[in-house]
C-alpha cells in the first residue's frame, strides 16, 4: 500500500515538473531552455518507470517506428517550404533570409518539439485525459485544444500579442492529427517528425518587410494562418480520421 502511495505522488511530481519546463524558455535561451527540459523529463521517466522509461515516454526503438519519424519529418519539411514559397508569390513585399546557425536550430527545434510531443500526447493526452474519456475522438480534441491554448498564452506572454482564429485553428487541426497518429501507432515518432521538420523551416526561415525583421507573432498569422496552410492541416486530420476508422474497423 505504501509503495502504491509513493508512485502515485513520484507520478504527480513527474506531471508537475513536465509541465514546468514549458516556462523554461522565459529565462534561457532557447537551446538551453530545450536541454533542460529533455533533461527534466527523461530524469523524471526513469525515476518512475525505471526500465521502460522510454516506452513510457512514447519511444519505440523499431525500424518502423524511425521510418516513420524520418517519413514525417522530409513531407512536413517539403510542406512547410511550398507554404513559405506561396506566401511570397502572395506577397511580393516579403522577403526571406535565413538563420546564421542551422545545426544550433536544428537540435534546438528537435528537443523543444520532442518535449511537446510528450507533454502533449503521452502525459496530458494519454495519462490524464484517458481517465475521463473512452472517446479517442474526445482525448484527440482536448489535446488539440490545449495544444493550441499553449500557443496562444505563449505568444500572449512573450510578445503581448493574441493570436487571431485562424492560425488557432490551424493549431488545433495539426494538434488533432497528431494526437490522432499517435494513438494509431502507440509512439510519438510520427508526430514528432513531423513537428519537427515543420519548426525547422519554420524557424530557419525569418520574413522581411521592407528591410525590417517581421515579428514572430506576425509571421504566425501570415503563414499558419493562411488558406494553404488550413487547407493543410485539415487534410490531416481527414487522412487522421480514416487511419482511426480503419483501425477500429471489425
Amino acid at each position: 500500500m505504501k509503495s502504491k502511495i509513493v508512485n502515485r505522488w513520484l507520478k504527480s511530481l513527474m506531471f508537475l515538473l513536465s509541465f514546468a519546463t514549458v516556462g523554461f524558455g522565459f529565462f534561457f535561451s532557447a537551446f538551453a531552455a530545450a536541454v533542460a527540459s529533455v533533461f527534466v523529463l527523461v530524469c523524471a521517466s526513469i525515476v518512475v518507470n525505471r526500465r521502460d522509461w522510454s516506452i513510457a515516454m512514447g519511444i519505440v526503438p523499431s525500424r518502423g517506428a524511425i521510418g516513420w519519424f524520418l517519413s514525417t519529418l522530409l513531407l512536413s519539411m517539403f510542406l512547410a517550404t511550398l507554404s513559405v514559397m506561396t506566401l511570397l508569390q502572395t506577397k511580393p513585399h516579403l522577403k526571406i533570409e535565413l538563420t546564421s546557425a542551422p545545426l544550433l536550430l536544428a537540435v534546438t527545434v528537435l528537443l523543444q518539439s520532442f518535449v511537446e510531443e510528450v507533454l502533449f500526447r503521452v502525459y496530458l493526452m494519454n495519462k490524464i485525459f484517458r481517465r475521463f474519456f473512452n472517446s479517442e475522438i474526445l482525448l484527440c480534441f482536448c489535446s488539440a485544444a490545449f495544444f493550441s491554448l499553449a500557443h496562444l498564452l505563449n505568444y500572449r506572454m512573450s510578445e503581448g500579442v493574441s493570436l487571431s482564429p485562424a492560425p488557432l485553428l490551424f493549431l488545433f487541426l495539426i494538434g488533432f492529427a497528431g494526437s490522432g497518429l499517435y494513438l494509431r501507432q502507440g509512439h510519438i515518432l510520427g508526430a514528432w517528425g513531423f513537428h519537427a521538420g515543420w519548426n525547422a523551416v519554420r524557424f530557419a526561415v525569418v520574413l522581411l518587410s521592407d528591410g525590417n525583421r517581421v515579428a514572430e507573432s506576425m509571421t504566425f498569422e501570415l503563414l499558419e494562418g493562411s488558406w494553404l496552410c488550413l487547407g493543410l492541416s485539415g487534410g490531416l486530420v481527414a487522412l487522421s480520421l480514416i487511419h482511426q476508422r480503419r483501425r477500429t474497423r471489425p
